[in-house]
């Protein structure tokens, strides 16, 4: 009676996993990699295009520049992404993605709001 038993919950815990899998919006997902390839090539002006007025005036060009120090060494050496999960924060759609570089270094989280259609804030953790 036991191997049933565990077969059934095995099966009602895929099926529960299956039916929360999320899928993340193509546009964010098309801005998320527009802001990340902007990273990698200290191209600010690409970073830019896909943000909302307050995002462009929010992220300097100073700001920008930390970041890339930071950030695109480890973007060249390749990584993969995971997207998590979504939700809303004071009026955005916020998505979290994992980002594992491919150097075999920490992971990161990849934090994306979204207002209208156009980036309003991004964060890499």
């Amino acid at each position: 009676m036991k191997p049933k038993f565990v077969k059934t919950v095995a099966a009602i815990a895929l099926s529960a996993a299956c039916a929360l899998a999320e899928e993340v919006p193509q546009a964010a997902s098309d801005v998320l990699k527009t802001l990340l390839e902007a990273t990698e090539s200290a191209n600010y002006t690409a970073f830019q295009r896909p943000g909302n007025a307050a995002f462009q005036a929010g992220i300097t060009k100073d700001i920008f520049s930390k970041a890339v120090q930071q950030l695109a060494p480890v973007l060249k050496g390749g990584y993969d992404l995971s997207f998590l999960t979504s939700l809303s924060q004071q009026g955005n759609e916020v998505y979290l993605w994992k980002i594992t570089p491919k150097t075999g270094k920490d992971q990161f989280v990849a934090k994306l709001f979204m207002k209208n259609g156009k980036a309003s804030g991004f964060w890499i953790q």
